[in-house]
């Protein structure tokens, strides 16, 4: 239930303007029943697997190292998931279609975590996944599905920057939907 208590203060303009008008201003106090405790918070997580996913945008950002570009396609699910975190009443969330993204990060260029030539493989994988044949073109992707190989990745520390990241999900592999 959710209780509504209101605080309203009215101002009137100026005398030299020749409308009448008033502004108001609302503040409400808002009671809600649940304890907020219980609650889980952060971004979802998903069991590891395979899962329908679309390509919903791509674009390109410097890499950490600053030696060059990634190509970022993020992706959103394409069907209900159900997220290992739990709702107010203990029960499994479910993460609605277009509700649970994942970023998969492309070296535009070779680097000390690729082998020479990997991050083209990397490309080819993707566009392949999403239909595509010849020279890969990220505007043919989007909108596209694809089977996304999902890992559930540990805690981690980047030794480059010194940035902690929290257990979060990664694309480890995409393929075409079978």
């Amino acid at each position: 239930m959710v209780e509504t208590i209101k605080n309203k203060q009215s101002k009137q303009k100026a005398n030299n303007m020749s409308n009448d008008t008033t502004a108001e201003q609302s503040n409400e106090l808002i009671d809600f029943d649940f304890n907020s405790d219980t609650i889980e918070l952060g971004y979802p997580k998903v069991k590891p697997g395979q899962y329908p996913m679309q390509v919903d945008k791509t674009y390109t950002k410097p890499n950490n190292a600053q030696t060059g570009k990634n190509l970022i396609v993020e992706f959103v699910n394409a069907t209900p998931i159900t997220s290992l975190q739990k709702d107010a009443e203990g029960n499994a969330r479910v993460l609605e279609p277009g509700h649970f993204r994942l970023k998969m990060y492309c070296p535009m260029q070779d680097s000390g975590r690729m082998k020479p030539g990997q991050f083209m493989e990397r490309i080819t994988e993707i566009h392949r996944a999403c239909g595509g044949t010849g020279k890969p073109t990220t505007g043919d992707w989007v909108g596209k599905t694809v089977e996304a190989k999902v890992v559930l990745d540990p805690q981690r520390l980047d030794e480059n920057t010194g940035k902690t990241y929290d257990e979060s999900n990664a694309i480890k592999s995409v393929a075409k939907l079978s």
